[in-house]
């Protein structure tokens, strides 16, 4: 990851290791990280200080071989026909981002492997950051751009009292070299 390898060229006596949890706020919260990346802003009252990178597409995962993989976009119609599995741990997707009237049907799992293997499955089809296509492959699943979804804010989240000398730091360093452009989404050129 450009990010975690400038980092280490730019403090090379502070080392910085990544770690995937299935709730990474939760770990936030119970010190097993000192900082994290979301995809939900937390509440101003949670203690914790959120400063915004960029933003996302929704892209819609869906079994190999269904139908809808033959689209070359989707829109949130396509899918309220279908379950849709919520993963329990990444809250980034509930049934309040279809119109009332048009919510599918949905079901929560456990986590993010659970979810991959429902929709793996043909049991349901989910919603998801454009991110969770590289960080979570799955060779039955196919991601598609949801057209009509709103994107999500990707978010460097820390405590407001630092768990570790060097996060102040840090948090400047990843300031300094991510655009922080809340109107610009990944894969969309800035106007």
């Amino acid at each position: 990851m450009p990010l975690l390898r400038g980092w280490h060229d730019a403090h090379p006596d502070t080392p910085l290791r990544g770690h995937r949890r299935d709730d990474p706020e939760a770990a936030l919260r119970r010190g097993e990280v000192d900082v994290a990346f979301l995809r939900t802003e937390p509440p101003a009252d949670s203690g914790l200080r959120a400063l915004p990178l960029y933003r996302e597409r929704r892209l819609a995962a869906v079994p190999d071989g269904d139908a809808l993989t033959r689209l070359p976009a989707l829109r949130l119609a396509d899918l309220a026909t279908r379950s849709v599995a919520l993963c329990g741990t990444a809250a980034t997707t509930t049934d309040g981002l279809w119109p009332r009237g048009q919510r599918p049907r949905t079901f929560e799992v456990a986590n993010v492997d659970e979810w991959l293997t429902a929709i793996a499955t043909g049991e349901a089809v989910g919603v998801t950051a454009e991110g969770t296509e590289h960080s979570h492959p799955h060779p039955g699943v196919t991601y598609l751009p949801v057209a009509d979804a709103p994107p999500l804010t990707v978010y460097l989240v820390r405590p407001v009292v630092a768990t570790h000398a060097a996060v102040g730091a840090l948090y400047d360093y990843v300031r300094a070299v991510c655009v922080t452009n809340a109107d610009q989404v990944v894969g969309e050129k800035a106007s």
